[in-house]
């Protein structure tokens, strides 16, 4: 077992295997952060690339993430932590870089069709989910509700500690936590399609359960696009299309609609 006394000290990078650095900022990362579940998705796509000294008392470490979103994601999030358990094992200053592994033709062929039009790397991915930014707003900030929640419907069962993550979802994974960590900012709206039964559904319901325990007050609500479409209908019919537009307009924070291929080529009411 590595020992956190092994490796401080003056000189430290001549007397350790630098791949063991790693190894421990891992471990360590991981015990000391709230969710370990959270951080161990995004340290397990990062490579360990080198370390070089600065100068006295400094060192930088180069990491490498699969792509553009990983890298800025890790960056703006997860960086400092990193930056900060390496210093504390080395008893040095350290300074991360995060670069982007460099794809294979295939890889970038993939990609841009994933985020087309992308003006940045942070761009919206072409992936299901209607998700409006709050709607209250105050001297530039965000402002939450703080009314009682309608019934939710998001099934308390389904979390992102439970989604099985493989090669065909880690991106869409990626992109519905990052939306739930930055609700209303980051990817505003998000739209996730995929084949049935690929966990779609598991996400929208992750997504509402993490935002909900980090923003008890937040307004959620999960509705099925037929379920939607037919409250809209019953809305015109009974002559209360203003109680429809105030339940989603005014009384939810944050809606997701499941299956929202229903709606595809349906006339919406141009009053709503």
């Amino acid at each position: 077992m590595l020992h956190l006394g092994l490796f401080t000290g003056i000189g430290v990078l001549q007397r350790m295997n630098q791949s063991n650095l790693w190894a421990t900022t891992y471990q360590n990362l991981l015990s000391s952060h709230p969710n370990a579940n959270d951080i161990r998705f995004w340290l397990d796509a990062l490579q360990w690339g080198k370390a070089e000294r600065l100068g006295p008392g400094k060192v930088k470490v180069f990491l490498s993430a699969p792509n553009f979103y990983y890298a800025n994601f890790i960056d703006s999030t997860f960086k400092a932590e990193i930056e900060t358990a390496i210093s504390q094992i080395i008893g040095e200053a350290c300074e991360v870089s995060i670069d982007v592994l460099k794809a294979t033709a295939a890889d970038e062929v993939a990609e841009a069709k994933l985020i087309v039009a992308a003006p940045s790397p942070l761009s919206p991915p072409r992936y299901s989910i209607e998700i409006p930014a709050p709607a209250r707003m105050s001297s530039g900030k965000q402002t939450y509700s703080h009314h009682s929640p309608v019934l939710d419907q998001i099934d308390p069962n389904q979390t992102f500690d439970n989604y099985i993550v493989g090669p065909s979802n880690q991106f869409a994974y990626a992109s519905a936590f990052s939306t739930a960590e930055n609700p209303g900012v980051q990817f505003n709206p998000l739209f996730i399609y995929g084949q049935p039964a690929v966990g779609k559904t598991h996400l929208l319901h992750a997504i509402g359960n993490h935002i909900k325990k980090k923003n008890p007050h937040f307004r959620a609500y999960f509705v099925s696009a037929e379920h939607f479409v037919n409250e809209f209908i019953e809305s015109l019919q009974h002559k209360k299309p203003g109680d429809f537009r105030a339940k989603y307009r005014e009384g939810v924070d944050l809606l997701l609609i499941d299956d929202v291929q229903f709606i595809v080529g349906r006339r919406i009411h141009p009053h709503l």
